[in-house]
């Protein structure tokens, strides 16, 4: 009877474990709630553009993949990449503080996005048996980000970009609105105005505008203090 239980017990200890196995719990949403994921699912299914990786970070740019300027948006490509050696892209945002969001049809092909870096990847939640991989990384400025694909494995793979959310990333409540071209922060309820150039605080204060010295949140018009300089 005790070896009985004492099997039992290893059994699920071992099933627990499995469980485990799969990397970080995943608290996106999953299935229709997922718009990301639904568009990616739309895109790999029509005609992706050809690109063929850079052989070194220094002509990525060669390699250009479009983040949408729209959110839902998407852009599928079909990636070969250089054979027996690491690949590169650029990923070219548009717009500020945005959730990017790339689908790839392959296991573990994307390593790194500099200089923000990206989060390790999921299983696809919508389209598994299409597109595999889901990676995500919040992006703070329109720029082009280096994005490097493992030197081993598979050498063509489909990748779908989309713009999955704009806005700054949830905890300082801070939203950009292209509408009037100012900066709404919740906390404090302060408001930046492009049109006159003003920079204020409701409570009477000023603050500091992009590119400028800051030591806190606070002391910056977006309230966005990242390395000791306003975004």
């Amino acid at each position: 009877m005790r070896r009985f239980v004492s099997s039992a017990l290893s059994i699920t200890l071992s099933l627990a474990l499995c469980c485990a196995c799969d990397g970080p719990s995943d608290d996106r949403p999953r299935g229709d709630a997922d718009a990301a994921a639904m568009a990616s699912c739309t895109a790999a299914g029509g005609a992706p553009q050809a690109l063929v990786a850079a052989s070194s970070a220094a002509s990525a740019g060669d390699a250009v993949i479009e983040l949408p300027a729209i959110v839902g948006a998407a852009n599928p490509y079909r990636v070969t990449l250089p054979a027996g050696a690491a690949g590169y892209a650029v990923l070219r945002t548009p717009v500020e503080h945005v959730d990017a969001a790339l689908f790839v049809s392959e296991r573990d092909r994307i390593t790194h996005l500099a200089p923000d870096g990206i989060a390790s990847s999921l299983r696809h939640g919508v389209c598994p048996d299409t597109l595999i991989d889901d990676y995500r990384a919040h992006i703070h400025e329109p720029r082009d980000y280096v994005l490097t694909f493992a030197a081993d494995g598979p050498r063509e793979l489909v990748l779908v970009a989309v713009l999955a959310d704009q806005g700054h990333p949830e905890g300082d409540g801070g939203h950009h609105h292209e509408e009037d071209g100012g900066h709404h922060h919740e906390e404090d309820g302060g408001h930046h105005h492009e049109e006159d150039g003003g920079h204020h605080h409701e409570d009477g204060g000023t603050c500091a505008p992009g590119g400028a010295s800051c030591t806190m949140n606070s002391d910056c018009c977006s309230n966005d203090c990242d390395v000791d300089h306003c975004h």
